[in-house]
């Protein structure tokens, strides 16, 4: 029997689209696979290394509480049907797993804390239930193809065959030849005119919402860099608060022996400066020791005053006569070809701080602007404004919040400084400058200051753009007034009995030189815990106590609350050069009369004696 060329078309061409829907099918089936296999996988070692580092640190941190809570959350998990975690020495610390955990797929890791020291072990059983229930997934979809193509396949070749074949291709022909000129109403198709059209329109509004959702993906690429970008600057600024912090700790111990040293030069050099008759060359020897000794004295200082240890007091003050004070200062050094703008606000505000170092902030801003202005021709600026800040103004790390401040701005037109420059303009001895013509200390000793009045300093800066330093003080309310006592020379003493307690010889035997010069009668200790011995066994035979604030056994704060116990009224001056566990307040509050900053100076010492005795 003759088959109709349909029917015979049918079955030929159904023949191939089988085989070749059987050949897509199954390499779909393996691709499929695999690829699920892959992601699977990947999703494992995803999941195992962060939990993996999440109980890295916490057995690091030793938190086994939150680590044992972290386990139970992390079993809690669809994917997840057992977990057993064992700490450096194998011992268990969380074991817990479900019967799936027996068809379930086992990731075992070391727990290294930064790829180093061992901490714990992990077991991790990931439950295939998901993985095998998706390969079936995929041989359903696999079979359904294969019947959906076949299906598809055989009636479509029957619509096509069953109308002959030429007037369908002949008029596909002409659809798609108008379709390609974006002709739409050319088409001699009864009824495709519209559906071609909606279809059309469609496309139009896909690619509409594709544009629209490109624009919001754009806008917050955009804002994302930039979150990035502020982020990175606040991490900037509190590693470098941070860092500031800690140097400054380091130059505070290091100013404490330099302290040391400086006393006894300087007290030897007074007590030989006096045995010593006028006009000598011994004697002008040794004013030119005591005027390195005391330069090296101010350098100390200026350390302490970066390291925020310093014992100067800050007072409320209004910083406009100040400012003003020093800018007539500046304005008689600096030269003719550097111009100076003023905009001092006269009422801007009063603040905490202290009048020699506010002064000192501006000289030292207004100096490196001139060094930054090539051959000292330019602009400097110097402004005193009261502003308002919210938290965004403020700069991370400094614990500081909102309010009104004073502004002091000081700008230059100069050569500008780069981001790697200014990242490093408050370190200690950090310059740019020639070797000879900077110590690198200002800037550092400026930050210093502006920290212990509470503020903080912006720095914009661009090269070839100039400098523009923005301080900024918290306003306080109201202004205290302090009273000064005057001095009076220093006179023979009436043989009082003075307890010195040092554990550097060399102090101790200083002050005793001194001191017994004036008629004072002098004990020394270099123990303290053998000096309240003595004074225990013989309290009131001491008129005044000398005690240095850093020893061994006692400290010199713990050695006066022993004796003012047993002796509530002698007076006790205390000694320090650096110390973080006293200061002038708590000095009072304990009961002690004096509190004297190393390097002593042998005359103000015989004075405050000569006060507390008096």
């Amino acid at each position: 029997m003759q088959k109709s060329l349909r029917q015979d078309l049918s079955i030929r061409i159904g023949l191939v689209i089988l085989i070749i829907s059987i050949i897509i099918g199954i390499a779909f089936y393996f691709f499929s696979i695999n690829l699920s296999e892959k992601e699977f996988n990947k999703y494992i070692e995803h999941r195992t290394e962060n939990i993996a580092n999440t109980f890295t640190l916490q057995l690091w941190l030793f938190d086994l509480n939150t680590t044992r809570e972290l386990c139970k959350l992390i079993l809690d998990e669809p994917g997840v049907s057992g977990l057993q975690l064992l700490d450096h020495r194998k011992e268990t610390i969380f074991d817990q797993r479900t019967e799936k955990s027996k068809l379930s797929t086992r990731i075992s890791r070391e727990l290294r804390y930064e790829g180093e020291k061992l901490v714990g072990y992990v077991d991790i059983y990931f439950s295939n239930t998901s993985w095998i229930r998706q390969r079936h997934n995929i041989l359903t979809i696999m079979i359904l193809l294969i019947l959906g193509t076949m299906l598809g396949s055989f009636l479509f070749i029957n619509i096509l065959l069953k109308k002959h074949l030429s007037k369908p291709l002949k008029d596909l022909q002409e659809n798609m030849y108008s379709l390609s000129k974006g002709d739409f109403h050319r088409s001699d198709l009864v009824g495709e005119k519209t559906e071609i059209q909606d279809i059309i329109n469609t496309f139009n509004s896909l690619i509409l919402s594709l544009q629209q959702r490109d624009e919001e993906i754009l806008k917050k690429t955009d804002a994302l860099t930039t979150e990035m970008s502020e982020r990175k600057k606040m991490e900037n600024e509190l590693f470098q608060a941070h860092k500031m912090e800690a140097v400054g700790t380091l130059a505070g111990g290091i100013a404490h022996d330099f302290n040391n040293i400086l006393a006894v030069i300087l007290g030897y050099a007074e007590i030989i400066k006096d045995d010593l008759d006028d006009g000598t060359h011994t004697k002008k020897d040794i004013d030119r020791i005591l005027i390195a000794a005391n330069r090296a004295k101010e350098l100390v200082k200026q350390i302490l005053t970066f390291s925020r240890k310093g014992q100067e007091t800050n007072e409320p003050l209004q910083p406009t006569p100040v400012i003003e004070e020093a800018l007539k200062l500046i304005h008689a050094s600096m030269p003719t070809t550097i111009e100076i703008q003023e905009k001092i606000d006269q009422n801007c505000g009063t603040i905490l701080a202290n009048q020699t170092h506010l002064h000192q902030i501006l000289v030292n801003l207004c100096t490196n602007a001139l060094h930054a202005m090539e051959d000292e021709k330019g602009v400097l600026t110097v402004e005193l404004n009261k502003v308002y800040l919210k938290n965004y103004d403020i700069r991370l790390g400094v614990d500081v919040s909102e309010g009104e401040f004073v502004e002091l701005n000081v700008g230059d037109t100069g050569c500008g400084m780069n981001t790697k420059t200014i990242e490093h303009i408050f370190d200690p001895f950090f310059t740019t400058k020639d070797v000879g013509k900077g110590t690198g200390m200002g800037l550092a000793m400026v930050h210093g200051i502006v920290q212990a009045c509470g503020g903080f300093i912006k720095v914009n800066s661009e090269p070839d753009k100039g400098s523009m330093f923005q301080v900024y003080f918290p306003i306080i309310d109201k202004i205290i007034v302090k009273e000064e006592k005057e001095q009076n020379g220093i006179i023979k003493s009436n043989n009082e009995r003075i307890l010195i307690v040092d554990d550097e010889e060399v102090i101790g035997n200083m002050y005793r030189i001194a001191l017994e010069r004036l008629g004072y009668s002098i004990i020394v200790h270099h123990n303290s815990q053998k000096a309240l011995e003595v004074f225990m066994n013989s309290p009131d035979h001491f008129d005044l106590i000398i005690t240095d604030q850093t020893m061994p056994h006692l400290s010199g704060s713990d050695l006066a609350k022993k004796i003012l116990q047993i002796r509530q009224e002698i007076p006790i001056i205390l000694c320090t050069g650096y110390s973080t566990m006293i200061s002038e307040e708590k000095a009072k509050e304990i009961g002690i009369a004096k509190f004297v900053i190393k390097p002593v100076n042998i005359k103000e010492l015989a004075l405050t004696v000569q006060e507390l005795l008096a």
